[in-house]
């Protein structure tokens, strides 16, 4: 019996400490995870945004993936025409799908946005206009900030029509700009590359082509270290030269406007090249689209070339139907195309799905096709990733507010590679049905093509420039989030009462700018998620100005008044970022641990003497 007690007064302690320990060692290591030992914050596994107005809203090339795993989207909208035409639009994601920001730029002319980048704050984009410039239509360069602030407008053109359609970014604060031209030399419509500053200025600029028709769609750079040289890379379709009807075009220059060589392939069908990008193999990957099939359809058209203008595979795939590629992507893993299909569908047949496809680098082997829409018109036009997401941007007549809406899709890569990936379900917003997603097999072909090399005919005449002002402002959207669960992601519901960390980061220039009619000097812009993450922006400016009021008067006596401020800005930018996170002091812990076991310790034997008088 006295063992028994003896037994028993060893066994409570035991018990106490091991349960004091165990709570101990829950919580302390439910805090060192969560954030004391600097791990990555987990992102949502799959969304898709849609966002728009009663009008038609849609991107074209743009989608830049920046800091802090935001997502900007560049195109045009028919809704916002302050002075009667339609404007450019940049819209600015979060990573978990919400609609931060949206940016109009307009003026006195129709203004189309294709492509842009962002160099330390600044967003540069490119297009063509009307009702600037030269004549006709013209190219453009356009430079914004993300308050809506329009640094510079310069456009760049002759009598005819001048299109830039992308834009790549060069070292020493360069910028290749890329399309066509039926002036400036051309004898129909030739390829027109342009490098220039960040102001605008003009470098060089390259007219080339044959004596039929010519066509840059697509331009990237790559720089080699070992010669210490930069090279581009422009990409586009040509029947001057080839097998027939149209042919791929390559062609590679260096950094001073010189042609190392040109490259055309293709079948006496159309064949075209869409876009480029150079991955860090060295080689060379194009996307386009070939219309020498059975039924007469488009193919997606994939190749990888060497820099020397080898070419090491080409892949073709699709199906009964149209199967169109806009752009292209690499990354370590993997080769990403994404366009717009009727040959595999989730609503309409005869509406387009908008796909991404995943392509082996190293033998060009499709290794999955997974297309998503709903009963309308979903087409994709741009791709980026990272190392676990693939992001796609484009257009949806399926899930608008009315005409056509931007939509911006978040894909994990292990999402894209399942059986049987799961339907996109809405968060926010009344849409009856879901975003639905497949993923189908289709059998890549091998594409026996002709290659041959050609000589263009090159003119270095350069196009006209004007410079213009244009305006700018922020505006809403109304916005739709899927998900697979149908619930927002767990950063932007989550209710845990956390300790907060401050980083202030702050960065001074000083800039020279014209604006129009300066309402405010001091103006504070604050995005809130529910994420707890809270980013406030404060640009706080001083001026000296001068105003002038100029009165129009008309036969009809009518008064126009308009106010003119020309003022020299000293800005200074203080952002600070305040990120919720928990905040673990090991050494509080430790003793508060300690202190439990002590309790635990005491209680067990306070416990055990009770036991044992009995």
């Amino acid at each position: 019996m006295h063992g028994l007690r003896r037994g028993r007064v060893l066994v409570f302690p035991l018990v106490c400490l091991l349960l004091v320990a165990l709570v101990t060692s829950v919580n302390l290591g439910g805090a060192l995870t969560s954030s004391s030992l600097g791990l990555a914050s987990t992102y949502p596994s799959t969304w898709l945004v849609t966002f728009g107005t009663l009008k038609d809203d849609y991107p074209w090339w743009g989608l830049e993936l920046g800091d802090r795993g935001y997502v900007y989207v560049f195109g045009q909208s028919d809704y916002w025409k302050p002075l009667g035409y339609s404007s450019l639009v940049m819209s600015k994601i979060s990573r978990y799908g919400e609609n931060v920001k949206n940016v109009i730029i307009y003026g006195n002319g129709t203004l189309m946005g294709r492509d842009f980048k962002i160099i330390n704050g600044v967003i540069y984009a490119v297009g063509q206009v009307t009702g600037y410039g030269a004549g006709g239509t013209d190219a453009y360069l356009l430079a914004f900030y993300e308050n809506g602030t329009v640094a510079s407008f310069t456009t760049y053109g002759s009598p005819q029509l001048d299109v830039f359609w992308r834009l790549a970014v060069g070292r020493n604060n360069t910028l290749y700009l890329a399309g066509y031209t039926m002036g400036l030399g051309a004898v129909k419509s030739d390829a027109l590359i342009t490098k220039v500053d960040l102001s605008g200025s003009i470098l060089w600029s390259l007219v080339a082509g044959g004596p039929q028709y010519e066509y840059v769609w697509g331009v990237a750079t790559w720089y080699d270290s070992t010669t210490d040289r930069e090279y581009v890379i422009a990409v586009g379709q040509t029947n001057s030269f080839g097998a027939g009807g149209y042919d791929c075009l390559l062609i590679k220059l260096t950094e001073d406007g010189m042609v190392e060589w040109s490259l055309v392939f293709g079948t006496p069908a159309l064949d075209r090249l869409d876009s480029v990008v150079v991955g860090d193999d060295g080689y060379i990957y194009v996307e386009g689209a070939t219309y020498n099939t059975t039924t007469g359809n488009p193919d997606v058209l994939v190749a990888k070339i060497s820099l020397g203008g080898e070419v090491s595979w080409i892949t073709r795939f699709g199906g009964d139907g149209s199967d169109v590629p806009y752009a292209t992507y690499v990354d370590k893993d993997y080769v990403y195309v994404v366009g717009a299909t009727t040959s595999y569908f989730t609503g309409t047949q005869s509406n387009y799905d908008a796909f991404v496809s995943i392509i082996d680098k190293s033998s060009g082997a499709l290794v999955s096709f997974v297309n998503f829409g709903g009963v309308d018109t979903d087409i994709a036009y741009a791709v980026k990733s990272d190392v676990n997401y693939v992001y796609v941007s484009g257009y949806t007549a399926s899930f608008t507010e009315g005409g056509r809406d931007f939509f911006v899709a978040k894909m994990n890569k292990q999402y894209l590679l399942e059986e049987k990936p799961e339907s996109l379900k809405w968060v926010y917003g009344d849409f009856p049905e879901d975003v639905n997603v497949s993923r189908v097999l289709v059998e890549p072909a091998s594409f026996p093509v002709n290659t041959s090399s050609v000589y263009l005919t090159l003119n270095y005449l350069p196009p006209t420039t004007y410079s213009y002002r244009l305006l700018g402002s922020l505006v809403d959207v109304n916005t739709h989030i899927a998900t697979t669960s149908g619930n927002p992601p767990a950063e932007i519901t989550t209710t845990t009462e956390v300790s907060t960390v401050t980083t202030t980061a702050t960065t001074t220039a000083t800039r020279t700018v014209v604006d129009i009619i300066t309402e405010t000097l001091t103006t504070t812009e604050t995005y809130t998620t529910t994420n707890l993450v809270t980013e406030t922006t404060t640009y706080t400016t001083q001026e000296t100005f001068t105003e002038t009021v100029e009165k129009t008067t008309t036969a009809t006596t009518t008064h126009t008044e308009t106010k003119t401020q020309t003022s020299e800005v000293t800005a200074t930018r203080t952002e600070t970022v305040t990120t919720s996170v928990p905040v673990v002091d090991v050494m509080t812990t430790l003793g508060v641990g300690v202190a439990l076991l002590v309790v635990g310790a005491v209680l067990g034997m306070v416990l055990a003497r009770a036991v044992f008088r009995k």
